[in-house]
């Protein structure tokens, strides 16, 4: 529901800045801009949708039920470490290490590990177009919220 509007003239961008929404069911308001942004959810995204935030550079935001569901599957992770209930890859090691438990205090390390251990790379750097696809996919796959991320990451 539109609730205010100025008088504005040039162009559309410069007319969002002064159009507000009012969000009727959580009484909360949103910019042109926002509105205008592309949802994820980790259910619908098509090809187009990539072809569009690849090559024609449309802004990406989660939508109200992918952040429920990232932040839902968080606090489960949350809760595992700190019962320290036997997860593997949360409170165990990966592959061979899978019996080795991590401690409450180094899963946040054995975390920043995999990562390490898996940001190599060799050769040309890729498009900016190929890697706003790449992570367009990846976030639209954690908006899912099966992983347990959190949501700052996801967002960033």
């Amino acid at each position: 529901m539109l609730i205010s509007t100025r008088k504005c003239e040039g162009s559309l961008k410069e007319m969002s800045n002064y159009i507000t929404y009012r969000n009727k069911y959580f009484n909360s308001y949103y910019t042109f801009n926002e509105v205008l942004k592309m949802k994820i959810d980790g259910q619908s995204l098509k090809i187009k949708d990539v072809v569009e935030v690849a090559v024609g550079g449309e802004k990406v935001q989660l939508s109200a039920d992918a952040i429920e569901q990232i932040q839902v599957s968080r606090k489960y992770v949350e809760k595992i470490i700190e019962n320290e209930y036997v997860v593997y890859g949360i409170t165990t090691g990966f592959g061979k290490f899978c019996n080795v438990t991590i401690s409450k205090e180094d899963t946040r390390k054995l975390q920043v590990n995999l990562i390490r251990s898996h940001s190599v790379g060799v050769g040309e750097f890729f498009s900016q177009e190929v890697v706003r696809a790449m992570m367009l996919l990846r976030a639209n796959a954690l908006a899912k919220g099966f992983s347990g991320i959190r949501l700052g990451t996801v967002e960033t």
